[in-house]
């Protein structure tokens, strides 16, 4: 899914640097999907 590919990156280094959660980040990626 296009938007999930741009989301990913941004998300993988936020979950690395620690400001954000990876459930948070999962959530982002279902809310991208329309879950």
């Amino acid at each position: 899914h296009p938007d999930v590919r741009r989301l990913t990156p941004d998300l993988e280094q936020q979950v690395r640097d620690g400001t954000l959660t990876a459930t948070l980040a999962a959530h982002q990626i279902l809310t991208t999907f329309g879950v």
